[in-house]
């Protein structure tokens, strides 16, 4: 017992090792602060080196749809190779950011003074802070998620295809144990009328993910800009070329944002006039669901396996439209943030603005995400419904070995569903499905013209104050210290 409280520490003892390790936390703080410019300049000289496809999102879901996602290659059993190295790197940046974060949160908390009845307003730029940090850290835990969900969905969707072959070995013995034949069967079970749909979805699964993880690495460069000098430099010639090459990653970033903005009109006045030549289909939503239950949705179209070509093509433009837009949301919202001034008390109008407008790219980033997302699904339900059709045959192919007279027997047999009383309604079903969706993705369309529309509108009305939100005075507004 006495041992127990020789070794117990005293108050002070305590106190004095608390002392150290928060003077340990500072020092890691400081020094997470000070290597930001470095992880900056990392990450962007990792970026082309890490996402080397080259062309735009439907060209790498083409390129995909040819090689890794074919029903040759998934039948190899293995994952997708590009996505599971990109996903690594991902992984890693992710951790590594999560990491820097959670110290930079302790830094924080360590410095928050004690309650005071006025003179607040620091203490109110310093919650902000800590609460912006915070919902980093929950979206690196949302990133890392989504980077384990895309697997189980993928396994998923290949489990749909019903590929698997299951062999049957039999062995055939006499009363001494003499074994007198031996037979061999492989059953395949193979439903050909959802396999277009399937891989159209897989390639698309595949495709989205690469782009996600590539617009994930484009927001973390963001949220680690600051411009601050470089804690790990040994010498002054160190940190002077560290601080060179971030400034002029910065100007890069400052041009890439205005060449963006005065883009605008074009982006607007290039899809207007393309609508009607991407939706070229006249027919109300009636009219096309029986235009598609005659052809593309009847029982031939969908016994021929492949999915409705309508449909795939303006997917295709829609999803290539929803990629760029995303891209260059993401820019515009980084030139955005790039002109935050720092906290001040007072003069806050055009800070307020800029604010409001940075709100409003994130909504339409989500809203940009999301679409991609639901357009997507549209082929994995299409499958669905087609699979419930029963169209699949069951081909059973056996081997017989005679040991005794030497002799093989070879047989085949197929089994089909002949019979499917909701056949009627199901096509009925998938017809409606796909007028449904060449609406969807017209609206969509339409409706990202009018997002661009009001960027544009804002943009040009409110210019100076999100540019420069204290006035230009300010000039850009890069420094932290």
């Amino acid at each position: 017992m006495s041992s127990e409280n020789d070794n117990r520490l005293t108050i002070e003892q305590a106190q004095a090792q608390l002392e150290s390790l928060l003077q340990a936390y500072d020092e890691v703080g400081e020094r997470v602060l000070k290597e930001l410019p470095l992880y900056v300049v990392k990450l962007e000289k990792d970026l082309p080196q890490v996402f080397s496809l080259e062309g735009d999102i439907q060209q790498i879901e083409e390129a995909f749809a040819a090689n890794e996602c074919s029903e040759k290659s998934i039948r190899s059993g293995e994952a997708h190779p590009v996505l599971v190295e990109v996903g690594k790197y991902m992984s890693k940046a992710v951790e590594d950011a999560l990491e820097r974060l959670g110290q930079v949160q302790r830094y924080v908390v360590m410095h928050t003074p004690r309650e005071e009845d006025g003179n607040n307003f620091g203490v109110a730029v310093q919650t902000r802070f800590y609460s912006k940090v915070a919902k980093y850290v929950k979206w690196c835990d949302t990133i890392h998620e989504g980077c384990k969900g895309y697997h189980g969905m993928r396994a998923d969707i290949l489990r749909k295809m019903g590929l698997d072959e299951r062999l049957e070995v039999r062995e055939n013995f006499s009363e001494n144990d003499r074994k007198i034949s031996s037979s061999k069967a492989v059953k395949t079970m193979k439903d050909q009328a959802p396999m277009g749909d399937l891989l159209c979805c897989l390639a698309r699964h595949d495709a989205n993910h690469y782009f996600q993880l590539k617009n994930v690495m484009q927001s973390l460069i963001s949220i680690k800009k600051r411009r601050l000098s470089n804690g790990t430099a040994t010498t002054k010639e160190a940190a002077a070329h560290t601080q060179e090459k971030l400034d002029e990653l910065i100007k890069r970033f400052d041009s890439v944002g205005e060449s963006i903005v005065k883009e605008l009109p074009s982006l607007i006045l290039d899809l207007e006039e393309r609508l009607p030549k991407i939706f070229t289909r006249t027919e109300d939503i009636v009219e096309l669901e029986d235009a598609f239950a005659k052809k593309e949705c009847s029982s031939e179209g969908i016994q021929s396996g492949k999915p409705n070509p309508v449909i795939v093509e303006a997917n295709r433009i829609v999803t290539k439209e929803f990629d760029k837009a995303s891209e260059k949301l993401s820019k515009l919202q980084r030139y955005v943030l790039m002109h935050v001034p720092r906290e001040e008390d007072g003069n806050n109008f055009g800070v307020e603005v800029q604010a409001q407008f940075n709100g409003k790219l994130g909504e339409y980033l989500k809203w940009c995400d999301d679409t991609q997302d639901e357009n997507k699904v549209y082929h994995q339900a299409r499958a669905e419904i087609i699979r419930q059709m029963e169209f699949e045959r069951a081909v059973e192919e056996r081997e017989t070995v005679c040991e005794k007279e030497d002799k093989v027997t070879k047989s085949k047999a197929t089994k089909s569903v002949v019979n499917v009383p909701q056949l009627g309604d199901l096509l009925s079903y998938v017809a409606r499905h796909d007028a449904l969706q060449y609406f969807t993705l017209k609206n969509e369309l339409q409706e990202l013209i009018s997002m661009y529309l009001h960027c544009y509108i804002y943009l040009k009305n409110n210019y100076e104050k999100i540019r420069w939100p204290r006035g230009k005075s300010e000039g850009m507004n890069m420094h932290m210290y």
